[in-house]
């Protein structure tokens, strides 16, 4: 069972991710301003980092709610609403998707922090636990 690009594309709810790219652009267009300094490396790993980690973060929440909707044999919602249902999706291959993500984000992560230093780490950290529980509950 395989996911088509469209499906992957739906399952990461790809048009939402303006949103995030919106005030990503901002803050770099603000330190080149404020400080006259742009890294295009570390601002390239930073920008893939989240990105994907948001990429995440929906597809868990998607699949929590496939769940859900499964435990209260909810299939109106399933099969009509989530994108699991509707796209067939398997779903062993969308937790493969979510881990994937996850160790691409964090591989990236790591990566930045190598490159700078371990306050970019205590802020990975601390954004990583908000978007876990975000999407883990009514936090």
């Amino acid at each position: 069972g395989d996911m088509s690009i469209p499906s992957f594309l739906k399952l990461v709810e790809i048009q939402t991710k303006i949103a995030s790219v919106f005030p990503f652009m901002l803050g770099t267009l603000f330190v080149v301003y404020q400080y006259d300094m742009f890294k295009p490396v570390n601002t390239l790993i930073f920008f893939g980092s989240m990105l994907i980690f948001d990429l995440t973060t929906t597809a868990i929440n998607n699949y929590m709610d496939y769940r859900k909707a499964t435990d209260n044999h909810d299939y109106d919602y399933r099969t009509t609403s989530n994108v699991i249902g509707q796209e067939q999706i398997p779903v062993r291959t969308v937790i493969i998707t979510i881990f994937l993500m996850f160790f691409i984000a964090t591989g990236l992560g790591v990566w930045l922090v190598f490159r700078t230093d371990l306050l970019v780490l205590l802020i990975g950290f601390v954004c990583f636990c908000i978007g876990i529980l975000y999407t883990f509950g009514p936090v």
